[in-house]
């Protein structure tokens, strides 16, 4: 190859020839581009990849959604360097939302405590979250969730993504529900809920959540006529 001039075509067949090398091995950043502090390329590729179109969340949160360690089992290597990458990112305590395409389940209630098994996506851009709640289907409603946490972080800067503000709850992640109420011009559920320690169970019922990750949701479940207009307020923020 030395000596060879290089032609678009035979670009691809040259670098086609080399080894295939892992992605830490395989990038060589220029000097002039550095890693955060205590960063690897293999924590910045395992939050890319989550955030990219491949779909990939969509099956790790199917199996984390089983509860069945078998089916998380083949997750596990991933999930590890997702946890780490992640905990690198400071937790921010602050308000965010999170909007699906379904009403919420039959069993909430003010006090009800949820768990999010899952990878949870969150975001501070209200906007964002609430045209997702929008795109329900039929004559269904979605769901806006207002989220207190202290435990939220922030891949915005590791996002292929980095317009939709997106910050992750890690999975296992509990909430409790402090309100609900129904918007009836957007037919958007607001639910206000606050995270709670993951051995907390407060004395609540804790149900299952059966929402995918990055705001997308299993068939909606229309519950205009089991949930009235405003379920509940309260004064907890």
């Amino acid at each position: 190859m030395k000596g060879q001039k290089l032609t678009a075509e035979n670009l691809r067949s040259t670098y086609l020839k080399v080894p295939l090398l892992s992605i830490t091995e395989a990038i060589h950043l220029p000097p002039y581009i550095t890693l955060p502090s205590g960063w690897t390329t293999n924590d910045l590729a395992a939050i890319k990849v989550y955030t990219s179109p491949c779909r990939l969340y969509e099956a790790l949160n199917e199996g984390l959604r089983t509860e069945k360690i078998n089916e998380i089992r083949p997750w596990f290597s991933y999930l590890k360097l997702f946890d780490t990458a992640i905990n690198k990112i400071p937790p921010v305590k602050r308000r965010y939302c999170r909007g699906i395409r379904v009403a919420p389940n039959y069993a909430y209630k003010i006090g009800t405590v949820i768990t999010w098994w899952g990878v949870s996506s969150v975001s501070t851009n209200r906007s964002i979250c609430k045209n997702f709640a929008s795109l329900h289907s039929g004559g269904c409603c979605g769901s806006l969730y207002d989220i207190k946490s202290i435990s939220a972080r922030n891949i915005t800067n590791y996002s292929l993504y980095p317009g939709e503000a997106e910050s992750i709850l890690l999975p296992g992640t509990k909430v409790k529900i402090i309100k609900i109420e129904l918007d009836p011009m957007s037919r958007v559920y607001v639910i206000e809920v606050e995270a709670i320690s993951s051995d907390s169970t407060d004395g609540n019922v804790t149900v299952k959540s059966t929402s995918t990750s990055k705001l997308t949701s299993t068939p909606p479940l229309d519950l205009t006529a089991v949930l009235p207009l405003s379920i509940a307020t309260s004064n907890e923020r």
